[in-house]
């Protein structure tokens, strides 16, 4: 179980040289410094913590989004506006979904502004209410996406529009209506009306509780 750090693929992009220096500006002048993100921090509660190492081989650790950038023109964003939602758990998977490899996606900021960007990996965090329960206040995941502005956002399904031109041929609606799901589906509920046969048999056959068995 992954906790607390995680690996995350390659990410070459600019690290702001103000986060060096507890975010005053660099005194040679320096706005920009090379690195390579490679890891990621999950604190529960904060934002997203990233590990990076500069070109000129430091190591630096537990970042936030906005430090980052791949392009030097990019606009200094609020973080809140990078990252919606703090961290849900200690427990957190990092990965990239091979079917959404490389597609661009539309981005709805807080202050409603849509940004184009294309996909880049996915976190999702496991192991506590917040992340596991359904409903308003549980499981979001986090989508990083490589703006075209240059800035990078880490945003959950509901502020994301897909673009996938031999799949996706229907319009979409300006506001989906769609209901947040507040179900969880097992197949194992309490007081099952199925059992397994009281056998060593590999091929088990499925009774109900109330009959004699196989």
């Amino acid at each position: 179980m992954p906790e607390l750090n995680v690996d995350t693929p390659l990410l070459y992009c600019q690290l702001r040289a103000s986060y060096l220096y507890n975010g005053k500006p660099a005194p040679d002048g320096t706005a920009f410094i090379p690195c390579v993100v490679f890891g990621a921090t999950s604190i529960p509660g904060r934002a997203l913590g990233f590990q990076c190492l500069l070109h000129n081989g430091a190591l630096v650790d537990r970042l936030p989004l906005a430090a980052f950038v791949h392009r030097e023109e990019a606009p200094e964003l609020p973080l809140d506006y990078l990252q919606l939602w703090d961290c849900f758990s200690p427990w957190m998977v990092c990965l990239e979904y091979a079917h959404l490899r490389g597609l661009r996606v539309d981005v709805v900021l807080k202050d409603r502004s849509v940004q184009e960007g294309t996909y880049q990996f996915t976190f999702d965090w496991y192991g506590s209410s917040s992340a596991d329960n359904p409903g308003e206040g549980g499981h979001k995941c986090a989508h990083l996406i490589a703006l075209a502005n240059g800035c990078y956002v880490a945003q959950p399904n509901n502020r994301l529009r897909w673009y996938e031109p031999s799949f996706i041929t229907a319009p979409f609606p300006q506001r989906p209506d769609y209901e947040t799901n507040n179900r969880v589906w097992s197949v194992e509920n309490k007081g099952a009306k199925w059992v397994t046969e009281p056998t060593d048999r590999q091929f088990y056959d499925i009774v109900r509780p109330d009959q004699d068995g196989a």
